[in-house]
């Protein structure tokens, strides 16, 4: 493993000069997390999701059609889960888990973020029933399509979903940065090539904005902008924003092939987001 600072999903990495997005193999799922963490609460709350959380035993499929946000990238699914579920996840990371709060400023390796968030690094069985879901839906063939297109290769297609599970809530004033997501090496499963995130409630602002043709010129802008928390500014053209709905899944590319995307400063309400990733199990000559 190279000796660099690590650039990981987790943190929201910047593109180098190159345009390329350092890469990182994880153990058992787990992300190293170069942050300033303190927890929101007290002893005695549980640091793990239960299962009772998301059961498919009565789940009949999703039949909304995809929402292709941007081609090849970027692609949206409403009504993945139920506005039931959704307030069940709320409802226990904030009577029972452990919240802690994140929070550091733009650098050169990463960009600004503040939120506050609960990780579980081995939830195989939720990210075995998310999964389940996925396949049952009309999204997974398309993300299948566009993967197998961008890297030539037919028979390469994914295997599971990350069990490292993350639940993000970002209050009126929190933001994460321009940035791209890198992939991930998990253990036994593969390489993560698609960010999952599963949007639990509505907000104002909180946009999950996508450029679609960089606005970085070289090393030294991209460090600029990401520098002044770019969810403040007005640099919003040859973008795509998706406003989280509750219940709805958004699926975008990641590694080399990721766009940069910033979630923006939430005006009002409460942002609560579930964050997952698409595991590929044949891992390609070309990706990341």
């Amino acid at each position: 493993m190279a000796k660099k600072p690590k650039t990981t999903t987790e943190t929201g990495a910047l593109r180098n000069k190159k345009g390329a997005t350092p890469s990182s193999t994880t153990k058992n799922a787990a992300s190293s997390h170069p942050t300033k963490l303190s927890s929101s609460s007290g002893g005695g709350l549980v640091t793990s999701f239960p299962l009772h959380l998301l059961s498919n035993d009565n789940w009949h499929g999703c039949n909304t059609r995809p929402q292709v946000l941007v081609q090849g990238r970027v692609v949206v699914l409403s009504n993945f889960f139920t506005v039931k579920e959704c307030q069940a996840w709320i409802t226990f990371c904030e009577t029972l888990g452990r919240l802690e709060y994140t929070a550091h400023p733009a650098s050169k390796y990463m960009a600004h973020r503040e939120c506050y968030r609960m990780q579980q690094s081995d939830a195989t069985e939720l990210a075995q029933r998310i999964y389940q879901r996925l396949t049952s839906s009309s999204i997974l063939p398309l993300v299948h399509q566009e993967t197998a297109t961008l890297y030539n290769r037919s028979s390469y297609a994914s295997v599971g979903c990350n069990p490292n599970l993350r639940l993000y809530k970002y209050l009126p004033g929190h933001s994460f940065g321009k940035h791209v997501d890198g992939c991930d090496t998990v253990d036994t499963m593969g390489q993560t090539e698609w960010t999952v995130l599963i949007y639990l409630s509505e907000c104002q602002g909180g946009a999950t904005r996508f450029y679609t043709t960089s606005s970085f010129s070289s090393g030294r802008q991209q460090r600029k902008n990401s520098s002044s928390s770019s969810s403040n500014n007005n640099h919003h053209y040859n973008s795509v924003a998706y406003e989280p709905k509750v219940g709805s899944i958004l699926l975008h590319l990641h590694g080399d092939h990721c766009l940069e995307h910033e979630g923006e400063t939430v005006r009002g309400g409460i942002k609560y987001v579930l964050r997952t990733d698409l595991v590929f199990g044949i891992p390609s000559k070309n990706s990341c």
